[in-house]
């Protein structure tokens, strides 16, 4: 059995960047998104994709799951799997 995933559709309202020294010790991306449904976070654990700018519409593949508590993360984020930069 899978990971069971969500498609997310919204328009980029904040961008930042930043390492994580935690075991993973990795760069990661933090966006915040416009959907239909209100305002969702969501961090990427690499800059390996297209540069994210505030305004670009995007769709993001996600896992339904929520980081409840990580260090360096906020309260009720979710990690992102994969996004594409639609316009």
């Amino acid at each position: 059995m899978g990971m069971l995933t969500r498609k997310i559709e919204g328009r980029v309202l904040d961008v930042s960047y930043g390492f994580d020294p935690g075991t993973m010790g990795s760069d990661y991306t933090r966006i915040s998104v416009e959907t239909n449904d209100g305002q969702e976070s969501f961090v990427f654990r690499d800059h390996t994709h297209r540069p994210i700018d505030k305004g670009d519409l995007v769709k993001i593949r996600s896992p339904r799951m929520v980081i409840h508590n990580l260090s360096n993360y906020l309260l009720g984020e979710s990690f992102a799997l994969s996004y594409e930069v639609i316009e």
